[in-house]
């Protein structure tokens, strides 16, 4: 019985939630004070986002330049790397500020499978389960130890099936990473991988909201792969570059002339990997050998790459090959991917200023600035910015919304109430004028007391002659109306006889207040006037009795007095019909 209650609780909640989320979910949001965070051995690299005048307020990259084998990972060289931390945060005014923090794409796994499509109810308690995920082989031996995080993306009406992108890490790292952010003064809420900062980055800087096909190429020391995006799929591939093509692609910038067969092999060895990915049947556009992407999206975490970009040009011209970038002299549209130029997104003025100045940003930031477009989003409404990925890898994801829906269900019923406790206490206020002039009233009741009793005296005392009165009153009002009855057919009958009817009879019953009209009509025509005449100027007519006759002989008819009699005489020969009637009249 307990456990039927309990099912009935849940299924009035998950209604009422579903009801108010629109409103509630926006509260969330609104509270939400956050911002972006890549930590590595490395350096740091900071954006925060304003939602509210969807301005980028901080922009911020700093190298540790530490010596020898530090790092972050490190307990001995933690305490270094927090109290930097801290000193960064408090400068960017950040300190304490929920954050979403970047993981390297390297140390993730990413997969898509196709599940069964499911209606939502189903759908939510399938997934809610590791068992259900242990079912698919793809994730059977690599899901023990790990988070887990997954997006619902295309349907496929045809196999009736869902295509789901799943992200995986090692619990252990994230944890680490989560303990040291911690104590740093950083709330991490949100974990994501950097692919998808990245691809979120050039989401928001499309000029509308529609998914449009791309594939985007990550190449460099640290991590190589390739993403396909379109309307109804999702491909991760890792491209593996070995480490003397990374160097030779290094090499290649410092080269005076980077053409030649040599270097022809070396761009078509860092994409032999992927370039399967990017001609794969599934992606063709109508004409054989092509492509549906038009642009293929770089980035890179090399200091210097513009000869490699041009040889790789080369070797795929069906792709206008776009990179990622920060500064302010590469604002052509059709060559880079600026988000300095993006409408939707502004930047401070103090940045603008800066970016005055330098004319360039490092490329690095391009990750952090997609990830502080990311929201929390207990509720999951619908948000101002199109971000198609969302996926976090945080450990305690699942309990920190239950725990936001919480406090923002128990904030709106606290407002609710305190809204309510104003209006009755306004209603009270306004009232005790009224409740004072009560006051008075009561007082003087036993003397109204008094004179109502002397009054129910008088009317017991005068009631017979009250009712003797109506009496009479109901009388007089028969009498009127029956008199009034009878003058109105004396009145009215002349008026309401047409020239092609003849009345033989008029008789009124005064009890019924009925009148019976008897006579001929010449016809239907004259009829029907008659009865027209009557239903204005009498009452209702209802005819009782009609009938033919026939007469040969010459038939006076009354015209109702307001002109000369008229005969019409018929021939011996021709027979005349007229319409007998009978019409009774309720007055």
């Amino acid at each position: 019985m307990n456990e039927k209650l309990e099912n009935f609780k849940n299924k009035i909640l998950s209604f009422l939630l579903k009801i108010f989320s629109p409103i509630l979910g926006k509260q969330a949001i609104s509270k939400e004070n956050r911002f972006a965070i890549e930590l590595d051995d490395e350096g740091i690299s900071i954006c925060k986002y304003n939602q509210g005048s969807k301005t980028i307020t901080n922009l911020y990259h700093e190298k540790f330049n530490l010596a020898g084998n530090t790092s972050l990972f490190n307990e001995d060289d933690q305490v270094y790397y927090s109290q930097k931390i801290v000193h960064i945060l408090k400068e960017q005014k950040l300190l304490e500020k929920e954050a979403t923090v970047i993981l390297p794409t390297s140390e993730t796994i990413i997969k898509t499978i196709n599940i069964p499509l499911m209606d939502q109810e189903t759908f939510d308690l399938q997934t809610s389960d590791i068992e259900f995920w242990k079912t698919f082989e793809e994730l059977s031996d690599i899901i023990d130890n790990k988070i887990f995080s997954f997006q619902p993306l295309a349907i496929n009406d045809e196999t009736q099936e869902q295509e789901i992108v799943i992200c995986l890490i090692e619990r252990e790292k994230v944890e680490k990473l989560n303990k040291i952010l911690r104590q740093s003064g950083v709330k991490p809420t949100i974990y994501e991988p950097k692919c998808f900062s990245l691809i979120n980055t050039i989401f928001a800087n499309q000029k509308d909201n529609k998914s449009n096909e791309f594939a985007f190429l990550e190449y460099g020391e640290k991590e190589n792969y390739l993403i396909t995006v379109t309307q109804n799929k999702f491909v991760f591939a890792i491209n593996n570059i070995t480490r003397a093509d990374i160097i030779l692609i290094k090499q290649l910038e410092k080269m005076p002339d980077p053409s030649g067969p040599f270097w022809s092999e070396v761009f078509e060895r860092s994409i032999q990997d992927v370039r399967g990915n990017l001609m794969d049947d599934e992606w063709k556009g109508s004409e054989e050998k092509t492509t549906i992407f038009r642009n293929l999206y770089v980035h890179t975490d090399l200091e210097q790459s513009e000869k490699y970009l041009n040889g790789l040009q080369s070797k795929l011209p069906d792709f206008t090959i776009k990179p990622l970038t920060l500064n302010n002299a590469k604002s052509d549209e059709s060559k880079f991917e600026n988000i300095l130029t993006n409408k939707k997104i502004k930047f401070s003025k103090k940045l603008i200023k800066k970016f005055n100045q330098d004319n360039i940003l490092e490329d690095k930031l391009y990750p952090v600035i997609g990830a502080s477009l990311r929201l929390f989003n207990p509720f999951n409404i619908k948000e101002n910015l199109f971000l198609r990925f969302k996926q976090n890898l945080y450990p305690y994801k699942d309990q920190l919304i239950n725990n936001r829906k919480i406090q923002a269900t128990n904030g709106s019923l606290s407002m609710v109430l305190i809204l309510l406790l104003l209006i009755f206490s306004s209603i009270i206020g306004l009232n005790i004028p009224k409740y004072l002039e009560k006051n008075q009233l009561l007082a003087s009741h036993p003397a109204i007391v008094n004179d109502y009793n002397s009054l129910m005296e008088e009317i017991k005392t005068s009631s017979s002659k009250v009712k003797k009165i109506e009496k009479e009153k109901e009388l007089a009002e028969k009498l009127i109306v029956k008199t009034d009855n009878f003058s109105k057919i004396i009145i009215e009958t002349p008026k309401i006889v047409p020239n092609g009817v003849e009345l033989q009879k008029v008789d009124y019953i005064k009890n019924d207040s009925v009148v019976f009209y008897e006579g001929y009509a010449l016809t239907d025509y004259d009829l029907n006037l008659f009865l027209n005449n009557i239903k204005k100027r009498v009452g209702n007519p209802d005819i009782t009795s009609l009938s033919l006759a026939e007469l040969t002989e010459t038939i006076e008819i009354n015209n109702g007095g307001d002109e000369e009699d008229q005969q019409i005489i018929v021939p011996s020969e021709d027979v005349l019909k007229l319409r007998n009637f009978k019409i009774k009249v309720e007055l």
